[in-house]
């Protein structure tokens, strides 16, 4: 029986982060993994550039799928003049 937390952020042995595509993340869990602030998460999710999974009402969620293709494309953006 594993006794690893469900809700852990997983790093591979480098440290890189393992993104789970059919985990669903908290905007609080997709902040950490971004490091970026719970309300910069809501911002670029009402922006749309960072997709979600509505689960009822207001309570979304965030794949990992969803977050691999958001940092993907922020790290084209920081590249381009």
């Amino acid at each position: 029986m594993s006794t690893t937390d469900p809700n852990e952020v997983r790093r591979n042995g480098f440290g890189t982060l393992v993104l789970e595509d059919e985990r669903l993340y908290t905007t609080e869990q997709t902040a950490e993994l971004l490091t970026l602030s719970p309300r910069q998460v809501i911002d670029a999710r009402h922006a749309k550039r960072l997709g979600c999974v509505r689960l009822s009402g207001a309570a979304v969620r965030h794949s990992g799928r969803q977050i691999r293709e958001f940092i993907a494309a922020r790290s084209v953006e920081a590249v381009q003049p």
